[in-house]
Formats: structure tokens, sequence, C-alpha cells
């Protein structure tokens, strides 16, 4: 048990010791997808949705070759968790308060973007937030068009750089 204690009380990951240029390659691409996407989308987008995008460009940039920054998974789930939040948007439930009703509508949107994105095989966890982010902000076709083509972008990017990406966790 000690030995085991001792080896996850390190304070640098090991391979990012023998070797951190990708760690610092990678961390940059990630850092400059996510300040273009912050730029060119910040008047379409609530602060969920960016937050999405930029978990999204973190798992496409730490773990490239990855099931979950496939182009199936990332671009398709966008889609369907902002397809999802957008319809939970518009439920309204009649006599709740304010509160309660858009935690109920974030909640739907979240659960029923988890069921599709498994049953369908499109996991990808950070498409999630999006789903949050139209049920609680409210359906914007440019804001729904903008996330699916920010996944699109941020899936060129990585079939551009693949050669120079690893999985770095």
């Amino acid at each position: 048990m000690r030995g085991k204690e001792s080896r996850d009380l390190h304070l640098l990951d090991p391979h990012a010791r023998e070797n951190i240029r990708p760690f610092v390659f990678q961390t940059l691409l990630a850092t400059e997808v996510v300040v273009l996407s912050i730029l060119f989308l910040n008047f379409f987008l609530t602060e969920v949705m960016v937050a999405a995008i930029g978990s999204t460009a973190f798992v496409i940039f730490t773990l490239p070759r990855s099931h979950a920054s496939s182009f199936r998974r990332v671009v398709f789930s966008h889609a369907i968790c902002g397809a999802m939040g957008g319809l939970a948007a518009q439920v309204f439930l009649l006599g709740l308060p304010p509160l309660l009703e858009t935690a109920v509508r974030g909640g739907l949107a979240v659960g029923i973007s988890i069921f599709l994105m498994t049953v369908t095989d499109t996991e990808h966890p950070p498409a999630a937030g999006t789903a949050l982010g139209f049920a609680m902000e409210g359906f914007n076709i440019s804001a729904y068009i903008y996330v699916v083509a920010m996944a699109l972008i941020l899936m060129g990017f990585k079939k551009l750089l693949k050669p120079y990406l690893r999985n770095l966790i």
C-alpha cells in the first residue's frame, strides 16, 4: 500500500518529466483555439457553451487518439446536445418558481443528452455543457450553427496536426 501512495503523490506527470515539449505544444494549440473561439463566437454563445467548447478543446488536445475525441463523438454529440438543450428550453412547468423551472430544464437537457449520446455511441462529456447552455438560455439557431461549426473547426485542427499530437494523459 505504501508504494502505491508514494506513486500517487508526484507533482509532475512522469511522462512530462521525460519530454515536456508535447505538453507545451499541445497546450499552446488548445489555448489559441479557445482564444479564437471566444473572440469570434462570444456574440452568439453563453458562457456555458464557451466552456463546453473549451472542454472539447481539452479533450482533443490532451487525448487526440481517444474515442472521446473522434469526429463522430465530438461533432454529433454537440449537435445532439444543442438540439436537446433547445427542446428542453421550450418546457414550461406552470406553477414552479423560475429558478426551479430553469433547474429542471437544465437537468432534463443533460439527462436526455446523456441517454442519446450513449445509445448512439457519440459520447463526448463536454457536449453536456452545450445542452445545459441552450436549456438555460434558450435556443438560438446562430449559436447552434456556431457550436457545431466550432466542433468541426476543432476536428479540422486535429486532422491537420494529427502527426504532431499524442495522448498526454
